[in-house]
């Protein structure tokens, strides 16, 4: 089984490894990753979930992250929205 650190080398894939992850689970989502890095290793991921299932998604979303974040040091900040918000 292939580690985290050794597939993750940018915060770029630290967040398509967090979304690949998250819609494995929820296919449902769409994601959006932001472009801009928010510091030298951090980057956000936007999320949008249906109602039922939102706060899930945010917790799981939330779980992986700091997962991501111990393991490689990369931080994905996740912002999770019902998907009927705008």
């Amino acid at each position: 089984m292939v580690q985290l650190k050794e597939r993750i080398d940018s915060p770029a894939i630290a967040a398509e490894v967090l979304v690949a992850q998250l819609k494995a689970k929820f296919p449902s989502i769409v994601t959006k990753v932001r472009p801009e890095l928010l510091a030298d290793e951090d980057i956000g991921v936007e999320i949008r979930a249906p109602k039922d299932i939102w706060k899930r998604v945010g917790e799981e979303a939330a779980m992986l992250s700091l997962q991501i974040e111990l393991e490689t040091g990369f931080f994905v900040l996740p912002f999770v929205y019902p998907q009927e918000s705008k």
